[in-house]
């Protein structure tokens, strides 16, 4: 079941034009960030990124509270937004240091 839902959902995604027109919104690649398939994951990723600014308080909650995954697509999507990311210094170093 879990992988015909899957599927459908890269059948669905694949007909969007992009990603970030895909009408999907944050939460939901939020939680495609913990897909198995890592370009699923990956895809996810770039399209939080490409929407800037406007996925900081989604990215913000995963770095916090994310699973590792999730925490990784999250820095992603941070590298790859056109968006200024430095509110997220203090974070991201700090789960450096752990």
């Amino acid at each position: 079941m879990r992988l015909l839902i899957r599927l459908l959902c890269l059948v669905w995604l694949a007909s969007a034009p992009a990603w970030g027109e895909s009408g999907l919104d944050d939460r939901e690649l939020a939680v495609m960030l913990d897909d198995a398939d890592l370009s699923v994951a990956g895809s996810a990723a770039n399209a939080l990124g490409e929407r800037g600014a406007e996925a900081f308080p989604v990215l913000k909650n995963l770095l916090a509270e994310g699973s590792p995954q999730q925490r990784w697509g999250a820095t992603v999507a941070l590298y790859r937004s056109t968006a200024d990311p430095d509110s997220f210094v203090p974070e991201l170093t700090r789960q450096l240091s752990q």
